[in-house]
């Protein structure tokens, strides 16, 4: 244990009440209030110097260490974006991927049926208005344009293609070469079929189209001429009454005329040819789709 006599204790006290003045001069040699501090921090300055540089640098090196920190993050961060948006790409460029896979199964029904149309078509003499090869090279918003395009070229083709009955009767007289009806000997070429009916029923046209000619004309009596798109006409013979003139634009299923028997004819029926491309055809062929 410390023993302090009281001598020593007093000598101890007066040590630390010591105190030095500090006398700060200016230029003009004027003293300024001193100031008086213990002197023990003038003993030991250095000490405090020392000190105050360390948490100086101590300071210092804190702050360029969470600089860095900071910059190493950030650039962490940067690059975890970066990483992250090319992920998303990624996933972007698989959806697409499926999607493009599941697109056969997405129109394979859609190209089944207008394959059918299609027959129907060309069993008519009408091409396809596109191939399979062609929407193969197409992107996803063209393949929609395509079928659009399409079928816009499919409603045109049938409203203008002679399809259907001009009268729902019974056909008495086919197409091609028949017996002489008003000899019954010999032969002749017939160039329609003939419809039973009645005079003053309606006929129809089964096309859209444009009439070329409607007057008498010979062995056809009062007759009508439609021309449509795709290189057909359609002719209706033996007509009692004709509802249209040279020129008029006409729509499909409009009355155009009456059934009846002008010129060659041996009784009340219609006479319907169709004509392709200058040529007569059998008109059965166009009274249905199948």
């Amino acid at each position: 244990m410390l023993n302090l006599q009281p001598a020593n204790r007093k000598g101890l006290m007066r040590r630390r009440k010591e105190k030095t003045t500090i006398i700060i001069v200016n230029e003009q040699k004027n003293a300024i209030q001193p100031i008086e501090v213990p002197s023990k921090f003038v003993v030991n300055w250095k000490k405090y110097a020392l000190a105050a540089v360390l948490v100086f640098f101590s300071m210092v090196t804190s702050i360029i260490y969470l600089t860095i920190s900071r910059n190493e993050l950030y650039e962490s961060g940067q690059v975890l974006a970066s990483q992250l948006e090319a992920v998303q790409s990624e996933m972007q460029e698989m959806a697409t991927d499926t999607v493009k896979a599941e697109e056969p199964d997405r129109y394979a029904e859609i190209d089944n049926k207008l394959s059918t149309i299609n027959k129907f078509l060309k069993a008519r003499g009408l091409k396809p208005a596109f191939s399979d090869q062609k929407k193969k090279e197409l992107t996803e918003e063209e393949i929609d344009n395509y079928y659009k395009e399409y079928l816009n070229k499919v409603i045109f083709n049938l409203a203008h293609t002679p399809i259907g009955f001009p009268y729902p009767g019974h056909i008495t007289s086919t197409f091609g070469h028949r017996e002489n009806p008003f000899t019954f000997s010999g032969g002749e070429r017939h160039k329609g079929i003939d419809i039973k009916g009645n005079t003053g029923d309606p006929v129809r046209a089964t096309a859209q189209g444009r009439v070329t000619f409607a007057g008498y004309r010979g062995g056809y009596g009062k007759c009508i001429v439609l021309k449509h798109a795709n290189g057909f006409e359609t002719l209706y013979g033996h007509l009692s009454r004709i509802n249209v003139d040279e020129g008029d634009r006409v729509k499909v299923g409009e009355l155009i005329g009456r059934i009846g028997s002008t010129g060659r004819s041996t009784g009340p029926h219609l006479h319907y040819e169709v004509h392709r491309n200058g040529k007569f055809v059998n008109p059965k062929g166009y009274l249905s789709l199948n």
